[in-house]
């Protein structure tokens, strides 16, 4: 029975030690969400944003690597930490990250865009060739066709 008590006796005592933990990251928190608070209040009323507002707000900012390397249309994840309060995530921001399945999506469309974008240039190069070998092909024609009447009036006053 003693052993049972003292067994339990030292996982009470560690659950306490892991809450007591808890409780001080919890005040800790608060006491810099405060901080956090009277900086946004003391530039509520700022009219030009300048680098010592952005230095105190601004804590450090991750530029993380583009998903497609040389591609004009990439995506690319930023991350801005703030003072005292870290990385802010609110359901606006997680909104505004697409997805994976998004971004697939979002590939996608710009594949087809640009494929979609060079047919449309072929086929204006296509018609304006067509267009301007036309003009070539109706003069080679009426050459050859000066050229035949040519031979024939020959061949009929040779006869």
């Amino acid at each position: 029975m003693s052993r049972k008590y003292s067994e339990e006796y030292y996982t009470l005592k560690a659950e306490l030690e892991e809450i007591q933990s808890q409780l001080s990251a919890f005040e800790n928190a608060g006491g810099r969400a405060q901080r956090f608070v009277k900086l946004t209040e003391r530039y509520a009323d700022f009219t030009e944003l300048t680098p010592a507002i952005l230095n105190e707000f601004i804590s450090k900012i991750e530029v993380h690597e583009r998903d497609r390397k040389r591609a004009k249309n990439a995506i690319q994840h930023i991350g801005i930490y703030f003072n005292y309060i870290g990385k802010f995530e609110n359901e606006v921001t997680q909104l505004a990250e697409p997805t994976e399945q998004e971004i697939r999506q979002m590939r996608e469309e710009i594949e087809e865009a640009q494929k979609e974008k060079s047919r449309a240039y072929h086929r204006e190069y296509s018609r304006a060739y067509r267009a301007r070998n036309l003009e070539k092909q109706r003069e080679y024609d009426r050459i050859k066709a000066r050229e035949y009447r040519a031979r024939k009036k020959a061949q009929a006053a040779a006869q």
